[in-house]
Parts: C-alpha cells; sequence; structure tokens
C-alpha cells in the first residue's frame, strides 16, 4: 500500500490493523485513538466491577432466601400444631 512503512516482516497484515499507514495525519490521530480506548476500557471495567457487585448481591440475597424457604419447610414438621410440608418429622 503506498505510503505505509513496513512495521514487520513476519505480521504486517497486524501491524497494519494495529498502526496503520504512518502519515504525519494518522500520527496525529493515534494519540487520541489511545486515550479514546483507555477510556472505553475503563468504562468497561467499571461495569464489569458494577455487573459483579449486583451479581455479589443477587447470590447473597437468593442464599437468604433458600435459607429461609428451609427453615420454613423443615420447621414445620417439628412442630405438632403446624402442618408438615416435608416428610421429614422431627419427633422421633
Amino acid at each position: 500500500m503506498p505510503g505505509c512503512l513496513p512495521l514487520s516482516i513476519p505480521m504486517p497484515i497486524c501491524a497494519y490493523l494495529l498502526f496503520g499507514c504512518l502519515t504525519p495525519y494518522s500520527l496525529l490521530l493515534t494519540p487520541f485513538y489511545f486515550l479514546l480506548s483507555t477510556f472505553y476500557f475503563l468504562l468497561s471495567t467499571f461495569y464489569f466491577l458494577l455487573a459483579t457487585r449486583y451479581l455479589l448481591l443477587a447470590t447473597c440475597y437468593l442464599l437468604l432466601a433458600t435459607f429461609y424457604l428451609l427453615l420454613a419447610t423443615f420447621l414445620p414438621s417439628c412442630h405438632p400444631a403446624l402442618p408438615s410440608l416435608t416428610i421429614l418429622c422431627c419427633r422421633i
């Protein structure tokens, strides 16, 4: 391609995809693209951490709901006045 410097003999296509044509115009845009990619990387990291936080919160609520479900399932079978929801019997 005219105006392009060969950056790498083994992988000229990768070098072209990474750096493009080394013209004065592209050299001026390189810092801008670098800052833009850094901004998007930080933004995606923020959203990943936010999603991880909500995933941990949802896991805690799921464990809490499971605990209360087990409590509501097994506790009535131990009390003679409450109907049993399971086949387990605490009275031996």
